[in-house]
């Protein structure tokens, strides 16, 4: 029984988060991941949603079950920002 008490921690944890960085989530999303079983997509997901620069990259990624890495730049958190602009503005 605890097994499921974490998994729905971690499904509240990933909403959480998809809900501070998107705003308002569709019912229709909020059922996709609740329907979520596997303890590690979940816990992906949550990375997922905390460096992707868009909510339609997160959509992506929830539908394509045959990704494995989170590298590129739409998992850049602070979006699209070249590091040389962080840099010139931080003089």
């Amino acid at each position: 029984m605890k097994e499921s008490s974490d998994e729905d921690s971690d499904v509240e944890d990933l909403l959480y988060v998809l809900r501070t960085r998107f705003g308002n989530i569709e019912r229709n999303v909020e059922e996709k991941i609740f329907e979520i079983k596997d303890f590690n997509k979940i816990n992906r997901l949550i990375l997922v949603a905390a460096n992707v620069n868009s909510f339609e990259d997160f959509l992506f990624e929830l539908t394509d079950s045959a990704t494995f890495k989170i590298v590129g730049n739409k998992f850049d958190p602070i979006g699209g920002t070249d590091k040389n602009d962080r840099t010139r503005k931080q003089e």
